[in-house]
């Protein structure tokens, strides 16, 4: 199910359930790459999430839509659990960095910028 969410062509469905053992970043492209590992990411449903620009690979669209899992990744505490135990699930944290930030109004809770010059400075509040 979170394979299909996250707009995995249909070449990457026939390989991931096909059991092959193929030397994956040579079969197949970056975007391919980059959506089997953000699958297996929401397979394990670690409490904290840590990713380095996990939109780069992605069109802007494509890219909306991986923010849009994601806030429900953290809001729901998990993907495709069971929604009557949402409460129970201990809180899920996304930290990312990203090189669109055009993309991220309304969809993050803080922007922090890191620079040598200042260190973290907290930019804003969601935005």
């Amino acid at each position: 199910k979170i394979l299909n969410r996250l707009f995995a062509t249909n070449r990457l469905k026939q390989y991931f359930h096909g059991g092959q053992v193929l030397p994956w970043a040579e079969v197949l492209s970056r975007s391919e790459c980059q959506t089997l590992n953000l699958a297996r990411c929401m397979v394990a449903n670690p409490h904290v999430v840590c990713m380095d620009k996990p939109m780069r690979v992605f069109h802007d669209e494509q890219a909306s839509e991986l923010l849009q899992l994601l806030k429900e990744y953290v809001t729901n505490r998990g993907l495709e659990q069971d929604p009557e135990t949402v409460e129970t699930r201990r809180p899920r944290t996304c930290i990312f960095t990203a090189d669109r930030c055009y993309l991220l109004r309304g969809m993050v809770d803080a922007i922090v910028q890191v620079s040598l010059e200042k260190g973290v400075e907290k930019l804003q509040d969601g935005i």
